[in-house]
């Protein structure tokens, strides 16, 4: 099910280093998949307001009814 088009985050753009062909194996195939996963951290999750932890938008939803800047419920990690 999509979200209505003004709840929608941006699509995120390609990185360059993920650009071509996979690495097969080893140092390269791991800095590959750090990068992978950076972007989709940078990219899809949402922090919260007062905690700073990174969430899937539904789940921030809900994070966010527990975690208030008075009562936060975990500083972001470090």
């Amino acid at each position: 099910m999509l979200l209505p088009p003004a709840q929608r985050l941006p699509l995120p753009q390609s990185p360059a280093a993920l650009s071509g062909a996979l690495p097969a194996a080893g140092r390269a195939l791991q800095e590959f998949n750090d990068a992978a996963f950076d972007t989709f951290n940078s990219a899809s999750l949402v922090p919260c307001k007062a905690c700073g932890r990174t969430f899937r938008p539904e789940a921030l939803a809900h994070h966010a009814k527990h975690c208030t800047p008075d009562k936060p419920m975990r500083g972001p990690r470090q």
